[in-house]
């Protein structure tokens, strides 16, 4: 077998963690920044779309705007037939001096030829994170943009956000281009610039259910629905969260606290939102919140093991179960 050249830029990574992955690249970036002096000509390719020659060709054409070339190559382990293999063995023996080959996938490996071209020290597996280092992921990437977050601010953004820390990574860029350097972030600040920076968003959806208004909290589903808005996942996070708040106010009010000063005690921030729990303490019962959550961890088992294309409409019968039965099933 061809033997790839040691001045051979090409990089694979592999594995389904996207926001890593995209952390690595822009590592890889600024060291070709470092070394030619500018940002590298970059090229994103998708193997569904282009042959592997493209790729090459535009790696050995030289650029008309940087001094560097970079190609990504989404897909890489659709390439398997011989000529794929060949074009890019071929490649690795005879490299283009200014340019650099990232081969990407979510898969674990691709062909086995193509492993062998690639030195060990660039080849990265990219894995899911547990659950028990998300939120230090959280708190790590943003006290790498000099920014402190709350405990309970993060574990809120790791509740309304889901996909692994690409997405993660977006919503806290949100926040850092908010708040900057030094700031401190705090439940509210999630609150107000994930979802309340919409016109609709899963808080104003929640006032409607405990308000009992149930026109009006279809309304907002579907026009969240329509917008794009949230995952049915992320709005039955949001939801979940807001019930898992009024459950604490209301083992308050159980414990002989009036509704507003368990509100208060129960760390809802903001005068506004107290007031909206302690009006739903005062007219929603504990067994009616346990119900609700109960109903909401049954319904994300669910979301789990259905179509995307029914999630709506379990979110629908979820919503009327909440403000019209309050956590009882009922038929609409």
């Amino acid at each position: 077998m061809s033997k790839a050249s040691p001045n051979a830029r090409i990089f694979l990574l592999l594995g389904p963690e996207h926001g890593e992955k995209s952390e690595y690249l822009d590592a890889i970036r600024r060291k070709i920044a470092s070394t030619t002096g500018d940002a590298p000509e970059e090229h994103k390719l998708y193997s569904f779309e282009s042959g592997i020659r493209e790729a090459v060709s535009l790696l050995q054409s030289p650029s008309l705007f940087s001094s560097h070339t970079l190609v990504r190559v989404i897909g890489a382990e659709q390439y398997k037939k011989v000529e794929d293999t060949k074009v890019l063995i071929d490649y690795a023996a005879h490299p283009a001096e200014n340019g650099t080959l990232v081969l990407e996938s979510d898969a674990p490996g691709i062909d086995k030829k193509i492993e062998a071209l690639v030195i060990p020290e660039r080849k990265k597996i990219f894995w899911e994170m547990f659950d028990n280092q998300k939120h230090g992921y959280v708190v790590g990437y943003f006290r790498k943009k000099g920014i402190a977050i709350d405990h309970e601010a993060a574990e809120l953004l790791l509740e309304l956000v889901e996909n692994g820390s690409d997405e993660l990574r977006r919503e806290a860029d949100r926040l850092c281009l908010v708040f900057g350097k030094g700031a401190r972030i705090a439940t509210e600040d999630v609150e107000r610039y994930i979802f309340h920076s919409k016109e609709e968003s899963v808080f104003t959806l929640f006032e409607q259910i405990v308000t009992g208004d149930l026109e009006r909290a279809l309304d907002i589903l579907q026009q969240l629905q329509l917008a794009g808005a949230g995952q049915a996942h992320q709005i039955l996070a949001g939801l979940t969260w807001q019930l898992r708040n009024l459950h604490a106010v209301r083992c308050a009010v159980d414990r002989g606290m009036s509704a507003t000063e368990a509100a208060a005690a129960s760390g809802v921030r903001g005068k506004r939102n107290q007031k909206l729990y302690a009006s739903a303490a005062q007219a929603i019962d504990t067994p009616a919140v346990e119900r609700g959550l109960k109903a909401a961890a049954e319904l994300a088992v669910e979301l789990r093991s259905t179509r995307p294309a029914v999630h709506y409409g379990l979110l629908s019968d979820f919503v009327f179960r909440l403000t019209v039965g309050r956590g009882e099933p009922v038929r609409p």
